[in-house]
Formats: C-alpha cells, structure tokens, sequence
C-alpha cells in the first residue's frame, strides 16, 4: 500500500521534529536542504543549514511540540506546511511554553522531500479575564 502526498509530508515533518527534539544533526541533514532559508520571529533570514543559530541546541533546546492547526497545500513538487504549534523548550537556557505559527516549504528533490524554507511567527499570548484592569 503506498502512501498518500499528506501521509508522506506528515512523516518529513514528524522526522524534522525529533531530529531537532534530540538534536541529532545526521537525521537533520536528511530532510533539511543545504541552503535552506529560514526567517525567525524577529525578522533575521538565514541562508544555510550552518547558519541557523537555533539548530544549536546551546541556543536552542525543544523539548515538544503540539499541533494546534495544520494545512498542506501541493503545488507539483512542492508542498506548503501551515501551522500553528505550542511548542516547549529551553532558549538560551530560558525555559519558554508559546504558540508558534510556521510556515515551511517542502521540495520533492530527486528521491526524497526536503525543507528548502520555514518562517517562525511568535504569537501573542493572549491575556485572561483577570488580568483585564480596564472593565
């Protein structure tokens, strides 16, 4: 039984979340292109694999991930991941717990998809009934 477009990119995107879950760069390396371009939450791009200062894990450290919402929209040998995930970790040893919302381009390139491209949006929190003063 072969296995669906989704099914496939569902897979990429679960091998791309434990290889940076317990920083294992050799698995990284397979599904992460070499000249990847990645855009953080501050508006910083990066061009490459070696220049994204959150695959170390000093910097960076995730410890889970949750699926909030998830679209996957194919374009031939393209496929755009949108997503919003709550996401914990550690960042510059600073324990976080916040909703992301992703955006990554995956490239079917030769055998394999590989991401070529992700934009991380930091969401706002949003404030609870209590801490409104201005009732």
């Amino acid at each position: 039984m072969s296995l669906t477009h989704t099914q496939i990119i569902d897979e990429a995107e679960a091998r791309l979340i434990q290889a940076l879950i317990f920083n294992d760069i050799k698995s990284l390396r397979r599904v992460v292109h070499p000249e990847m371009v990645f855009t953080d939450e501050s508006g910083q791009t990066y061009i490459g694999i070696e220049k994204i200062p959150y695959l170390n894990p000093s910097v960076l450290s995730l410890h889970g991930r949750e699926i909030r919402s998830r679209n996957i929209t194919f374009f031939t040998n393209i496929a755009v991941v949108n997503c919003v995930e709550k996401r914990t970790g550690a960042y510059l040893n600073i324990l976080f717990e916040r909703e992301f919302r992703i955006n990554r381009v995956w490239k079917f390139n030769g055998r394999q998809w590989q991401l070529i491209a992700a934009t991380l949006v930091l969401l706002p929190e949003v404030a609870s009934e209590k801490q409104c003063s201005y009732k």
